[in-house]
């Protein structure tokens, strides 16, 4: 069973419901009563208000018309689409800032060039492969095979990869060191690793060294194992020493100065033979966790993941290296293909995908604030261009009406501004859970964003303004 997934804009798995989201007949008729709703109701509306007008008020007003009280209601219109477009604009900007920030976090290997290969046994077969020596054998030959294929440079296998999203902690009891209660109990990730992982993943090694074939000899239950531990291990289980050579096991036994108790059946012994950087396991916006890499960790042992480094494109080689992979047993094995960079836009995706939708939304507010605003504007304008024609004809000056009204522009998309400050402080209470590196109440994007959401409504205001002041007083008479 073959199954390739190649980098693409991934859609996140953990919203439920998404994954079944499409556009069916149910939504095209939401969206049809829903768009007729609201045309219905905004056309009513006006009309009912303009049947009540008195007939004698209306003979006795100008041409130009008067400006009535529809003309606040217009104003509170603007001011609310300018403060909701500025809270969707700054909440935007800050799931912006947070994905950028968290994109751009090392997740502690080296994802170019990188194929990984799941490999599953299934479960009529498990059986066969009672051994630690039969995995160790297979595993072998299947990285042998790999290793021919033009265009590899490295091929290696683990039991949990990174970036898995499991937790997989085992608690762990340090030599010499008395056992700590249940709630206090040191816990790490387990997984293993063979020879030659951490070079083919780019993971470095700090000090000590990696893992050799003579550590991966296939027993299942050494006396002592090898093991590798990440750097935050060494600083939680070892604060200010050198963690190299030193022992621990495998489980919650109670171990004085090496010795197990004899209630308990004797735990896995490990010696710390290297320490290497530290990889995301659970997802890029968590801090590194405890790891252990051994190469004679039973659990995890049957099923693989083949991390294969190409000196290209890892596609390139994809089906040479399933058909290499499927050679070394032909009955039923399960191998899914994925390249490492594909599974980084995986662990990225729930994040990209609130920010394309809340973009989106601040988009679609921030073009209706402009247009409200220019269309109120214009059509205040319009009703007062009598006035305006009586203004220059008495000596107004065209640049003083021009201030007056963007005057009036800039009062209304300063209140909006206001309004949209507080629903925005409002708004990143909810936010704080969805960001990374990034304070919900960062005063640069909220300057920022309101600087420049003022900046553009304004600038919706300048072509009613010089059109207002440039009235001809005799046009504006004549039409009175």
């Amino acid at each position: 069973v073959f199954r390739h997934d190649g980098p693409r804009f991934s859609f996140p798995g953990n919203i439920p419901g998404l994954a079944d989201a499409a556009v069916n007949w149910r939504v095209l008729a939401f969206t049809g009563a829903a768009s007729l709703l609201t045309v219905m109701l905004f056309g009513v509306v006006p009309a009912l208000w303009g049947s009540r007008a008195a007939v004698g008020q209306t003979l006795k007003t100008s041409g130009g018309g008067s400006v009535t009280q529809a003309s606040g209601l217009l104003r509170g219109l603007v001011v609310s689409q300018v403060a909701l477009a500025l809270t969707l604009l700054i909440g935007a900007s800050l799931l912006i800032n947070s994905f950028t920030r968290l994109a751009s976090v090392d997740p502690g290997f080296d994802p170019d060039g990188v194929l990984a290969v799941d490999v599953r046994l299934p479960p009529w077969r498990l059986g066969e492969y009672q051994s630690w020596a039969q995995i160790t054998a297979l595993y072998r030959e299947i990285t042998a095979r790999v290793e021919a294929i033009p265009g590899v440079r490295s091929v290696s296998s683990v039991g949990a990869p990174p970036l898995n999203l499991r937790d997989d902690r085992w608690p762990i009891t340090i030599q010499d060191r008395p056992r700590a209660t249940f709630e206090e109990n040191l816990r790490a990730d387990f997984g293993y690793a063979s020879p030659g992982y951490f070079r083919t993943m780019g993971i470095p090694v700090v000090r000590g060294r990696e893992f050799t074939a003579q550590d991966d000899d296939g027993v299942e239950r050494p006396s002592a194992a090898p093991a590798v531990v990440s750097e935050a291990m060494a600083r939680q289980f070892w604060p200010g020493k050198d963690a190299l050579g030193k022992i621990f096991y495998w489980g919650q036994n109670d171990v004085e100065a090496g010795e197990a108790d004899n209630r308990y059946p004797p735990s896995p012994r490990f010696t710390v033979v290297g320490v290497v950087g530290d990889v995301k396991t659970l997802g890029l916006d968590m801090p590194p966790r405890p790891q252990v890499y051994s190469t004679a960790f039973v659990y995890q042992a049957k099923n693989r993941t083949v991390m294969v480094q190409t000196a290209g494109d890892p596609l390139k080689v994809a089906d040479a290296v399933r058909r290499a992979v499927l050679s070394v047993d032909e009955s039923e094995l399960t191998v899914t293909l994925s390249t490492m960079d594909s599974r980084i836009s995986t662990a990225l995706a729930t994040p990209r995908f609130y920010v394309a939708t809340a973009s989106t939304l601040a988009a679609v507010a921030l073009i209706l604030a402009v247009t409200g605003l220019y269309g109120v504007v214009s059509y205040l304008i319009s009703r007062r261009t009598r006035e305006f024609g009586l203004r220059i004809a008495m000596g107004a000056r065209p640049d003083h009406l021009l201030k007056m009204v963007m005057g009036q522009g800039t009062t209304l998309v300063a209140a909006g501004v206001a309004l949209g400050l507080v629903g925005a402080v409002t708004l990143t209470r909810f936010l704080s859970a969805y960001l990374f590196g990034i304070s919900p109440l960062d005063p640069v994007t909220f300057v920022v964003v309101a600087v420049v959401l003022a900046g553009v409504a304004l600038m919706a205001n300048v072509v009613p303004a010089r059109r207002a002041s440039r009235v001809d007083p005799i046009v504006a008479l004549r039409a009175d």
